[in-house]
C-alpha cells in the first residue's frame, strides 16, 4: 500500500526552498573560496615583492678592492740604506722608518734584509730573533 500525503501549496514551496538550500549553501561556499583564493594570491604576490625589495636593501655591497698596479719598482739609494742604518744605530722604530722613506713596509723589510738586518720589535738589529 502506498502512502499518500496531502499538502497545501504554500507546504510544498517550502519544502522545495528547503531541498534547494543546500545546493545554494555549496554554491555560495565555492564562490567564496574563489574569491578568497584569489585574495590570498594577491597578498602572497605583494608579499613577494616586498620580499624581494628588502632582500635586494638588506645586502650590503661588496667592498671593492683596488689593486695597485705593479711597475718597476723605485731602486733604493744609497742615500735610503744610510738612513736604514742611523735608524738602527739611533734605535728609532721600524714604523717611522717606513713613514720617511715614503715606501711599503714589505718592500722595507725587504731591504733590511738585503742589508743583513733584522726587525725585532718594532727596532731594526743586526741580530737575527731567536724562534
Amino acid at each position: 500500500m502506498m502512502n499518500v500525503v496531502i499538502l497545501e501549496i504554500s507546504e510544498y514551496e517550502d519544502l522545495i526552498k528547503k531541498q534547494n538550500e543546500p545546493t545554494k549553501l555549496v554554491e555560495d561556499t565555492a564562490e567564496n573560496y574563489k574569491q578568497n583564493l584569489i585574495v590570498a594570491t594577491q597578498y602572497i604576490d605583494l608579499l613577494e615583492k616586498e620580499l624581494k625589495t628588502y632582500r635586494v636593501a638588506s645586502v650590503p655591497k661588496k667592498p671593492e678592492i683596488v689593486v695597485p698596479k705593479k711597475g718597476k719598482a723605485k731602486k733604493w739609494t744609497k742615500d735610503e740604506d744610510v738612513l736604514i742604518y742611523d735608524t738602527k744605530s739611533k734605535g728609532a722604530s721600524f714604523k717611522a722608518l717606513v713613514k720617511q722613506l715614503g715606501r711599503t713596509t714589505d718592500s722595507v723589510r725587504s731591504r733590511i734584509r738585503k742589508l743583513k738586518l733584522y726587525v725585532v720589535n718594532d727596532q731594526i738589529s743586526q741580530y737575527q730573533p731567536k724562534g
